[in-house]
């Protein structure tokens, strides 16, 4: 197995039982391509079963599979990405009256 910090890649030949229970003991999703190693870890361990059907289908897949839209909304910059912080007290008057109406924090 090749590590990282948060990924491992199982080399050939590794068992499918080994895997799994890897899997569980570390709390790890897997990604695979394989049916048969995925049907084996499932219900044991979150399983993301990626389409061998093209290279565009597998991120949309891995979106759907993994990333919460909804963990943290309205934290980052949409123009450079940054994380957005509470603006001070002084500049909600700069803003603009119906975004006041809308509630919650300024943010900048």
């Amino acid at each position: 197995m090749v590590a990282s910090d948060d990924t491992v890649i199982a080399e050939g030949g590794f068992p499918d039982r080994a895997l799994a229970l890897r899997c569980v003991e570390e709390k790890q999703v897997l990604l695979t391509k394989d049916r048969h190693l995925a049907a084996t870890v499932a219900g044991n361990a979150p399983v993301v079963l990626v389409p061998a059907n093209g290279i565009e289908e597998a991120p949309r897949t891995l979106r759907t599979a993994l990333i919460d839209w909804q963990h943290a909304p309205f934290t980052r910059c949409i123009v450079d990405n940054r994380l957005l912080v509470t603006a001070s007290p002084d500049l909600t008057t700069r803003e603009p009256e119906r975004s006041r109406a809308a509630g919650g924090p300024l943010r900048m």
